[in-house]
Order: structure tokens, then sequence, then C-alpha cells
């Protein structure tokens, strides 16, 4: 994560605040997934590091681009919180099966770690 403590687009803070009073631990704002540069590009203002899940889409819909699992880095960012990753998220959403990649594969192999 970068060193932002909000999202660049809505300015929300990543984490809020729990019943105490005090910043929680967690995030309590998701952040989007993370895309290749080309769709990063036409998502963000140029001055923007990060956005939250919801400015990533409601960006997408605005500026017409039509986010798939080709736009996703393979990386394992996209992969936390299997099986609700980012990844199983935009491969529901292909029309088609969608073969997998090698990158995809070695990426989701290194997340696992030697226990798996």
């Amino acid at each position: 994560m970068s060193d932002n403590k909000c999202c660049d687009g809505c300015k929300r803070p990543w984490r809020g605040k729990n019943a105490a009073g005090r910043v929680s631990r967690r995030l309590t704002l998701p952040l989007g997934p993370m895309l290749h540069d080309a769709t990063w590009a036409k998502l963000a203002d140029e001055d923007e590091k990060v956005l939250c899940a919801e400015c990533t889409s409601q960006r997408a819909k605005e500026r017409g681009v039509r986010l798939s699992l080709a736009d996703l880095r393979p990386c394992q960012y996209n992969l936390f919180y299997w099986p609700n990753s980012w990844f199983n998220l935009f491969l529901g959403r292909e029309p088609s099966p969608t073969i997998v990649d090698d990158e995809w594969m070695l990426t989701w192999l290194d997340s696992r770690g030697p226990w798996g």
C-alpha cells in the first residue's frame, strides 16, 4: 500500500475508528485492484497513486472502461482474501472459461508458500 492514508479519489481514510474511538488496525475501506499501467492511466488522474474499490468501479463506469481479468496485474495482492480475491471476482465476470497463463499460476503458487 502507498504512504497515502486515504483514497486519492474520494479522500476517505483507509482505516476507520473502532468503538473505543481509536483508529482501527484493519482496513475499513477496501483498496481497488492492482491494474496494468495502461488501464490505470485510463482511470486515475495524473496525481493519483491509489484508489479504493468503489472509486475504481465508479471511474471505470464514468470513463467507459470495461474492466476484465486481462486488466489485472498478476500479483499476490490480487489473490489476497482467496476465494474472495480480485482475481476470482474478475474471473467470474468472464463470458467463457479463461485460460490462466503461466504468470498468474506462478504468482498463485508463490502466494501459497512452501506449506501450500
